[in-house]
Parts: C-alpha cells; structure tokens; sequence
C-alpha cells in the first residue's frame, strides 16, 4: 500500500468510526473500572491483565456475575465467597449422594 493510499484508508469513513468506536469502549472501560475500585479496593487492573494466556476458554454468552449471584461490581471478597459457597454445592466429592443423572444435571 503507498502512503497516499494509506492515507486515504486512515482518512475513510470506515476508519474514523473505528477510531470512534475504540475510544468510546476505553471511555466504558475506564467508567467500569473507576466503580470497581469504588467498591473493590484490591481491584488493580493492569495492562498485562489483557496480554496473559487465558486458563480457561470465556463464553461470552454467560454472566458470571449472575451465576455468582453477585453484583458486577461486587468486591472480590464477595465474589470469593459466592464461588466457596457453591462449590461446596457442585462439587463432585459433595454430589456423591446424588444419582448419575442428577449428576449431569448439574
């Protein structure tokens, strides 16, 4: 690509409303991350959060929060507490009681 047309692509409509779009998500980004810290203290994020291997894949189609049963902007102790709480209910040594289909169930 020469740098006329370069220049052309950076200036195109598609472009400026890419940049647009990118600086509203920042803009969200930095609104969500400011409750956060209002009701979480430990809550630090830092930009290697975005770059280190996932441990796990993400369904964005789920609300964890909402599986938690915790606000978005809980603090991490209670959102601790929210997962302790249930895998003391699903996990597999506390289903033993359960049958094997009650078991796929959850």
């Amino acid at each position: 690509m020469s740098a006329e047309q370069s220049k052309a692509f950076e200036s195109s409509p598609f472009m400026v409303k890419a940049r647009q779009q990118e600086q509203y998500v920042s803009q969200l980004t930095g609104e969500r991350d400011k409750m956060r810290k209002q009701t979480d203290k430990d809550f630090n994020p830092c930009d290697e959060d975005f770059t280190a291997p996932k441990a796990y894949d993400y369904d964005k189609g789920v609300n964890y929060y909402t599986v938690l049963g915790v606000d978005e902007y809980a603090p991490l102790e209670e959102i601790k507490k929210a997962y302790k709480k249930l895998s003391l209910i699903y996990h597999p040594d506390k289903m033993a009681s359960l049958s094997k289909e009650e078991q796929r169930i959850c």
